[in-house]
C-alpha cells in the first residue's frame, strides 16, 4: 500500500527522487519564476508531480488528460472543489492559502466510454460507464435493478487519491510540492469457453456479463456496490482449438510451460475479455456470461454461462470470486490464472450454443432468435 506523508525541504532539494506518495515541498516567493511582483500575495503555487513508472504502465492517459481536483475538508463546504487540468505528468496550480483540501487525481479524457457526474461533491463523485443497449432478447433480459452498460475502453483508467489532507498553511507565495501516484483502477477479466459447434459459421459475435461493477468514487478510492451488465466485444473464434498449430503471440494466453491443449478442451474454442471496476457483492451470484453470434444471413444464437434455462448457476461467479484472492491485486488474478488452464474463467459449452450453416435452417439444436438491430447502441447522455 503506498503511503502518503510531508516532508518540508529548502527550495534546493525540489527536483530530488521522492519515493513517498504525497509530499510536501516548501520554497520561497522569491523564485523568479512566481516573484511577488507577479502578484502571488494570497496565492500558493502548487507543483502537481504525477508519477509513473514505465516498467509498470504500459498504457498512459493522453498527454492532457490528467485531471487534478481539491475537496474542501470542512464540512459542510463552504466553496466548491477546485479542479485543474494538466498534462500527463503535471504541471502548476495555484491554490489560495489558508485551505485545507481532499486531493485526487484521474484520468480525464483517454477512456470513451468512461464519463464523470457530481464532480463538487466529495463523497458522489462518480466516474462511471456509459448506459447502452443491445445484447438482449427474451431470453437474456434485464436482471432486476441492474442497468446496461458499455464496456470501459480503452481498459484503463488511472485514479489516485490521497488519504492524507492537503493544508495549505504557508506564506502567501510559497511554492509547494503535491506527488501522485496514479492506478488503473480497472480490472479485465479473460473467459474461454470450450466445445462450441459450428463457429465457422459465424460472422460476428458479441458478449455480456452481468452483476459487475460499472462505476467507481475517486474520492472515496470504492467501486460501486450496485451490480451493471457489461456489453463488450473482445471476442476470438478458434474452430477445432485442441488441433490447432499455436502460434507464441497465441499461446500468451495459456499458463507458463503450456505446450498442447489442456485434455478436455474440445470442439471449438470462444476466447474472450471483459473490463469492469470489479466485482460487487461476491455473496451474490449472479454473475452470468452471455453469448451471442451473428451468422452471415443475420441469424442470430445466443447462450449463457451461470443462468441457464431459469436456473442460477455459480460456475461464472466462483471463477470470478476466485480472481480476487484476498485482497484483490493482480498478482492474486495471475496466480488464479496459472492453475485454471490460463484463465479467468473456463466453462464448458454443455450443447448450449449450436450454430448450422445458414442453408441448414432445419438442422438447428441451439437457439434461434430474431434480435431486430445487431449493432450494441450507446445511449447518449442528456
Amino acid at each position: 500500500m503506498k503511503q502518503n506523508s510531508f516532508r518540508r525541504l529548502r527550495a534546493a532539494c525540489l527536483m530530488l527522487p521522492l519515493t513517498v506518495g504525497f509530499v510536501l515541498l516548501l520554497t520561497g516567493c522569491q523564485h523568479r519564476m512566481f516573484s511577488a511582483d507577479d502578484g502571488c500575495e494570497g496565492i500558493v503555487y502548487v507543483h502537481v508531480d504525477i508519477a509513473w513508472d514505465d516498467d509498470e504502465y504500459s498504457t498512459r492517459p493522453s498527454a492532457n488528460g490528467m485531471m487534478v481536483q481539491l475537496f474542501p475538508a470542512e464540512q459542510p463546504a463552504v466553496r466548491e472543489a477546485g479542479r485543474y487540468a494538466l498534462p500527463v505528468d503535471g504541471g502548476f496550480i495555484r491554490v489560495g492559502t489558508g485551505t485545507e483540501h481532499h486531493p485526487v487525481c484521474y484520468d480525464y479524457e483517454s477512456n470513451r466510454t468512461v464519463y464523470y457526474r457530481n464532480e463538487q461533491s466529495r463523497e458522489h463523485f462518480e466516474a462511471y460507464c456509459q448506459s447502452a443497449t443491445g445484447t438482449y432478447n427474451q431470453y437474456a433480459d434485464m436482471q432486476p435493478g441492474e442497468v446496461t452498460v458499455a464496456e470501459p475502453l480503452p481498459r484503463t483508467l488511472y485514479m489516485v487519491r490521497n488519504d492524507e489532507t492537503f493544508t495549505v498553511d504557508a506564506l502567501p507565495g510559497d511554492t509547494l510540492e503535491l506527488r501522485f501516484e496514479p492506478d488503473n483502477v480497472l480490472r479485465e477479466y479473460t473467459f474461454l469457453i470450450y466445445g462450441i459447434e459450428g463457429l465457422a459459421n459465424v460472422a460476428d459475435i458479441k458478449g455480456a456479463i452481468s452483476n459487475m461493477a460499472a462505476s467507481y468514487f475517486p474520492a472515496q478510492a470504492r467501486r460501486s456496490d450496485n451490480g451493471s451488465t457489461i456489453l463488450f466485444t473482445g471476442i476470438d473464434m478458434y474452430t477445432r482449438g485442441q488441433q490447432r498449430t499455436w502460434s507464441e503471440q497465441q499461446l500468451r494466453f495459456f499458463p507458463a510451460g503450456w505446450d498442447d491443449p489442456v485434455t478436455g478442451w474440445t470442439g471449438d474454442w470462444i476466447i474472450g475479455r471483459f473490463c469492469a471496476f470489479g466485482m460487487v457483492d461476491p455473496s451474490d451470484l449472479r454473475n452470468r456470461l452471455t453469448i451471442e453470434c451473428l451468422t452471415p444471413a443475420t441469424r442470430y444464437y445466443y447462450a449463457s454461462w451461470g443462468y441457464w434455462l431459469g436456473q442460477w448457476e455459480e460456475t461464472v461467479s466462483n471463477q470470478l470470486w476466485a480472481t480476487t484472492g484476498t485482497h484483490g491485486t493482480l498478482e492474486e488474478q495471475q496466480a488464479w490464472r496459472a492453475v485454471n488452464g490460463g484463465f479467468d474463467i473456463v466453462l464448458a459449452n454443455d450443447g448450449r450454443l449450436i450454430i448450422p450453416q445458414d442453408e441448414d435452417e432445419g438442422d438447428n439444436d441451439g437457439f434461434d432468435i430474431d434480435v431486430g438491430e445487431w449493432d450494441n447502441v450507446i445511449v447518449p447522455l442528456g
